[in-house]
């Protein structure tokens, strides 16, 4: 009975979807920002760049 419990709280709690569409977004995104012509960016840089994309997505 406990056992159940548990595996029932654990599904309830740590049950994440595989596939989003704003996963799938931020990772095509990602692709077009960070590609060979700009492989020096900065991990600061890009993450701006990608807070600003997410933002003006959420808006349309």
């Amino acid at each position: 009975m406990v056992l159940q419990l548990i595996r029932f709280l654990s599904l309830l709690i740590y049950c994440v979807t595989a596939i989003s569409v704003t996963s799938e977004n931020l990772f095509s995104n990602a692709g077009l920002v960070q590609n060979d012509q700009r492989n020096r960016m900065e991990p600061s840089a890009l993450n701006m760049v990608f807070n600003i994309l997410s933002k003006l997505n959420a808006e349309k």
